[in-house]
């Protein structure tokens, strides 16, 4: 029998050349581990990534529990502007029920 949990999906879309940085600070919050693909997408200000090797945008997914999720937008948010201005950066979260 299924049994599942709810617990909160945060996502972040963030330059490549961050990847690394918010991967790690994803870690530091708390979260026990995430997925990071490249990707590509279109806005009001510009088109993103490159369609055939994705390189210039990742996605990276966490799924945590409230607290966490909450820290790392608490994170994003803090440094949005202050610190990257420059780059691409958005994130989201919602609700997702995953098997116990």
């Amino acid at each position: 029998m299924l049994n599942t949990i709810k617990v909160r999906r945060v996502v972040i879309i963030v330059d490549a050349t961050l990847a690394d940085q918010f991967c790690d600070r994803v870690m530091e919050l708390g979260a026990k581990g995430y997925n990071c693909v490249g990707c590509t997408g279109r806005g009001t200000h510009t088109i993103t990534g490159n369609p055939f090797t994705s390189e210039d945008l990742v996605r990276i997914e966490v799924l945590t529990s409230e607290d966490v999720a909450t820290a790392i937008l608490n994170y994003i948010h803090a440094v949005q502007f202050q610190q990257f201005g420059q780059y691409a950066l958005s994130a989201f979260a919602s609700v997702v029920e995953v098997d116990e």
